[in-house]
């Protein structure tokens, strides 16, 4: 998700991830985990060198909190894709 006041939400999960039990093993907790990828924060783009950089505020993982995220992109047509 991207907003016009330049901050976006990314959050990326293994479509292979298996359901949980209830209550989840640890295995599963484990493997949600893993497959796991979710941050939120400001956005720039440098559109002379086709990359998007985030910054994430807020992560799943606690070192990409403060973070400079260079994301290489291209656009055709109304899609984009990095």
């Amino acid at each position: 998700m991207y907003t016009a006041d330049g901050h976006m939400c990314a959050h990326l999960t293994n479509p292979d991830r298996p359901n949980w039990d209830d209550p989840p093993t640890t295995a599963q907790k484990l493997a949600a985990f893993e497959g796991l990828a979710a941050y939120c924060g400001r956005f720039e783009l440098d559109e002379a060198n086709h990359v998007m950089w985030h910054y994430p505020e807020v992560a799943w993982k606690p070192s990409y909190v403060g973070s400079k995220q260079r994301r290489p992109y291209r656009i055709e047509g109304s899609r984009l894709t990095f």
